[in-house]
């Protein structure tokens, strides 16, 4: 499937949708972050009374709430590697990275590194995603089957995606011991006074967590989003999602991406007023709105052998 084109904006139009907000950009990333601490409150509160059927039940919830709430703050991480925080490139990264990156061990810029190709060459040779996906064949061969779909998802829900979570790693992880300062002061403080204030196995049960909602929950949702970006063809399909789909894969505008692609200036709170003005200028001659349902009946549909 090519990609259709979508309206072209004037100028004007483009300027007046490509200014940059921090205030609204920290506003998201920190009502993001109240709810892993919410989920993580809940936790440790059973855990201090030994109440180990709370705990247990708590701790499952928070894992798979801290994986979801950590891809939606991802979403925010990837307008930090388009300098759309702030025009300040300095303060774009440094917000981008505390608030984001520097909890995942990663950095903004080693993103934006990766990132860039997908841009200017999406689908071809230059493009590190499908490089990625190369990596890991298993999990994005086609034709996917509503069988093989099941499967799939369950096998990351479970953990048995982990493969994908390392590779991630490894293309934008740290590529030196500079790439560690940030991380480690993050990690550092944080379980430093968790240590103070509840103990060292409330700080150690907290990276627990964290460490199993990366290998679960996160590239859960991570996974359900890749494929319905690019995934199975040259082009960005142009999906809509409500609800619970929004709400954990397709977070901060991110079922725009077609939009995004076309002018990636456009921070993350203005990309639904994008689509609304390409759709009005389009008059029903674009490319048409998909559901992630119609999205998974053409990959069920397409080999890539």
């Amino acid at each position: 499937m090519q990609s259709v084109e979508i309206a072209r904006l004037s100028g004007e139009t483009i300027r007046a949708l490509a200014r940059r907000s921090p205030f609204r950009w920290l506003a998201a990333a920190l009502a993001d972050w109240l709810v892993i601490v919410a989920a993580y409150a809940v936790f440790l509160f059973c855990w201090t009374r030994g109440a180990w059927l709370w705990c247990s039940i708590s701790g499952l919830a928070a894992v798979v709430i801290v994986g979801i709430w950590r891809h939606r703050l991802s979403i925010l991480g990837h307008d930090g590697a388009h300098y759309l925080i702030t025009q300040n490139r300095a303060l774009n990264h440094l917000l981008s990275d505390f608030f984001v990156f520097w909890p995942n061990f990663l950095y903004t810029r080693n993103y934006e590194r990766f990132h860039r190709p997908h841009h200017q060459g999406l689908s071809t040779g230059i493009d590190l995603e499908l490089q990625h996906k190369a990596l890991n064949p298993s999990m994005w061969t086609l034709p996917l089957s509503p069988q093989d779909f099941r499967r799939r998802i369950w096998r990351s829900a479970i953990g048995g995606n982990w493969r994908e979570a390392m590779l991630i790693m490894e293309m934008i992880g740290p590529k030196g011991w500079r790439d560690l300062v940030g991380p480690l002061l993050w990690w550092g403080t944080a379980m430093g006074l968790l240590g103070i204030t509840l103990g060292l196995s409330a700080a150690l049960a907290v990276q627990v967590i964290w460490t199993l909602a990366t290998f679960t929950s996160f590239i859960t949702v991570f996974h359900l989003r890749m494929l319905c970006e690019h995934h199975g063809t040259t082009g960005t399909y142009r999906i809509q999602t409500h609800g619970l789909a929004r709400l954990s894969c397709f977070p901060h505008g991110e079922d725009c991406h077609l939009e995004h692609h076309r002018y990636p200036a456009v921070p993350f709170f203005r990309l639904a007023e994008l689509r609304r003005v390409c759709l009005a200028r389009e008059q029903g001659r674009g490319q048409p709105l998909m559901s992630m349902a119609e999205v998974f009946q053409r990959l069920a549909s397409i080999s890539t052998d």
